[in-house]
């Protein structure tokens, strides 16, 4: 078998969730590339989720808004959850990669942007609004 490992962009944000399950502006679950202490997201930040994380499950506190969000996991599936009256909100590219299956639960606050599914499997509970395909239309 052989893995490919696609080269992550010059800081970019990696989610451990070493210290909990929480993406927050103030908890340390992150670090940056090429860095080995551990650091806490900032709104604007490029962040990945991948398999080297603890938790399959990130619950979201307060309104997120990365400048770009890439899932690739294959040995196991990520859900990302809006807590109470939070979630994801702006214009975020989204990329998934990896055989897994990435979850959007809940209601998030208000998100737009790109998502490009390369791999894997994408599942949206209660989208903030339609989803459109720019060549075959609406899906509703």
């Amino acid at each position: 078998m052989i893995s490919i490992i696609a080269p992550v962009e010059a800081g970019t944000l990696v989610w451990t969730g070493s210290v909990d399950d929480t993406w927050d502006k103030t908890t340390t679950n992150w670090i940056m590339t090429g860095a080995s202490s551990a650091t806490n997201y900032a709104d604007g930040d490029r962040v990945l989720f991948n398999d080297t994380s603890a938790s399959g499950t990130v619950s979201i506190s307060g309104i997120i808004t990365p400048a770009s969000l890439t899932v690739d996991v294959s040995a196991r599936d990520l859900t990302i959850d809006p807590g109470s009256g939070g979630g994801l909100s702006g214009d975020i590219p989204i990329v998934k990669k990896g055989i897994g299956t990435l979850a959007f639960s809940g209601t998030h606050a208000a998100f737009s942007g790109t998502s490009t599914l390369q791999e894997g499997m994408l599942k949206l509970y209660h989208p903030p609004r339609p989803i459109c395909f720019p060549a075959t239309g609406r899906l509703c």
